[in-house]
């Protein structure tokens, strides 16, 4: 018998619950007073500044040679920045190394690698109005 009453329970149980889903549903009518909205919308604006990540790799036999060379290469492009209107307050350095090259070509003869033993690195972050930024993409 208890078993039998333990199924009533559940029964019971089950209709309570079926009564409270329904009960969380909004009907719209007169009595009530329910408005219901719905919208959608964009929105665009032009950037204030663009972000611009300049950087170069160059390969050297040795170490000190790809740092002399990197070192003439970054003042170079310094020099086209400044020259583009970019201030030193908008470039921001975000990377700069020498390491010993790993990655080879599998078809580069030799003569080829010995060349490429070290690859200097450098990066910057730059950031200029969006008027700017072709200018300092283009670097002359």
């Amino acid at each position: 018998m208890s078993c039998f009453r333990k199924s009533i329970a559940w029964c019971v149980f089950g209709v309570v619950l079926t009564g409270v889903s329904s009960a969380q549903t909004i009907q719209i009518n007169r009595d009530n007073k329910t408005v219901a909205i719905s919208t959608t919308d964009e929105a665009t604006a032009t950037a204030d500044i663009a972000a611009i990540t300049i950087g170069f790799e160059i390969y050297n036999p040795d170490a000190q040679t790809a740092t002399a060379d990197g070192e003439k290469l970054s003042h170079a492009i310094l020099s086209a920045l400044h020259k583009a209107g970019v201030e030193d307050k908008a470039i921001e350095g975000s990377g700069q190394g020498v390491e010993r090259n790993k990655d080879f070509d599998e078809k580069e003869k030799p003569e080829q690698r010995g060349k490429e033993q070290f690859i200097f690195l450098q990066t910057w972050e730059v950031s200029v109005p969006p008027q700017l930024a072709a200018e300092a993409i283009v670097l002359p």
